[in-house]
Parts: structure tokens; sequence; C-alpha cells
């Protein structure tokens, strides 16, 4: 039963890392989005000629960076967690 408990442990350190990758996913995907989205606002401002283009493009740039900084921390964070899980089982390895 020894064996079936370390398989228990590493499934769920799977299923954990797997979790994170696919919020990243998802987060990543939700930054595509809000960008398309912010880009046909945009078109439709510069037809409208309201607002000058080179403070549109402002906008956007600042938009999309100021989003993706947010979604560029949590891949980090994950990475590191991934990472020191990792590390610690060679390290457990290792003390064997």
């Amino acid at each position: 039963m020894d064996w079936w408990e370390d398989v228990k442990d590493r499934l769920k350190v799977f299923a954990i890392c797997t979790a994170c990758i696919l919020v990243d996913v998802c987060l990543l995907m939700l930054w595509v989005v809000a960008q398309w989205g912010l880009e046909a606002v945009i078109k439709k401002l510069e037809m409208a000629g309201s607002i000058p283009t080179w403070g549109l493009l402002v906008f956007e740039i600042i938009f999309a960076v100021s989003t993706l900084i947010v979604v560029v921390f949590y891949i980090c964070i994950d990475l590191a967690m991934i990472t020191r899980r990792a590390w610690r089982r060679v390290l457990s390895e290792w003390s064997k």
C-alpha cells in the first residue's frame, strides 16, 4: 500500500500543476479577447474621429502592457511553484 500513497501524492501534484497551467492559459485567452475587443472599439473611435489617433495608440499600448503584466505575474508564480516542488522531489530522492 505504500506505493499507492506515492502514486496518489504524485497524481495530486500533477493535478495541481495541470490546473495552474489551465488557469494561466485561460488568463492569456482572456487577455487576447480583451485586446481584440479594444481593437474593435479603437477602430470605431478612429472612424468617428472624436479622439486623436495617437491618443488611442497610447491607450492601446498602456492597456496591453498593464493587463499582460498581471498574466505574466501569475505565470511566473506558477512556474516557481512547479520548480520548487520538483526541486524538493529531487532533494528527497538524493537523501534516500
